[in-house]
């Protein structure tokens, strides 16, 4: 089973965890949250986004989609694992 979080450090700077790990500075993603099986919905630069992967999606484990209308329109973009679809609306 997955976990995506937001944290705050101890100097203020936010980070997103990916199984524990911190992957990216939280620069566009404001907040975060698992809505299901497999899937976290959020806000990033003001419009929504939403992560749906894995095996507890019902997939394989490299099996990841990220879909965020500013970034990559209404389109499911395919990635490889969850910390890769934080890169890929982080780093747009």
């Amino acid at each position: 089973m997955s976990t995506i979080t937001k944290k705050t450090n101890e100097f203020g700077t936010d980070w997103i965890k990916v199984n524990g790990r911190c992957i990216e500075i939280a620069h566009r993603i404001e907040n975060i949250e698992k809505t299901g099986n497999g899937k976290w919905t959020g806000t990033a630069s003001g419009e929504d986004f939403e992560i749906v992967g894995g095996f507890e999606s019902g997939g394989a484990p490299n099996e990841w989609f990220v879909r965020w209308s500013l970034g990559y329109g209404d389109n499911y973009l395919p990635r490889k694992s969850a910390a890769d679809c934080i890169r890929a609306i982080e780093n747009v």
